[in-house]
């Protein structure tokens, strides 16, 4: 598994840790400085995102936009999966 993530995930892979992600963010802060180029960044904590989400709520304020279940596939080897009715979760 470890080698279909992207470096960008490292936080959440053994061995590595937030000091190498504050190094890379550091490098690019730098570089950008360097070179003179606009540079935005965004920081989003989601520690506890989904376990904050009030999903019978959500479901509330979806079906006043006329969506009433939320249906998803999963793509596994390149074909996706037959559409589910997702029960729990975001």
């Amino acid at each position: 598994m470890e080698n279909k993530l992207e470096d960008k995930q490292m936080g959440f892979c053994p061995n590595s840790s937030a000091i190498d992600i504050i190094f890379i963010v550091r490098q690019n802060f730098e570089i950008s400085h360097e070179h003179n180029i606009d540079l935005y960044n965004i920081f989003v904590d989601y520690t506890h995102a989904f376990d904050s989400v009030h999903r019978n709520k959500l479901i509330e304020c979806l079906k006043k936009f006329y969506v009433i279940h939320t249906r998803a596939r999963v793509k596994v080897n390149g074909n996706f999966t037959e559409e589910f009715i997702v029960k729990c979760g975001v």
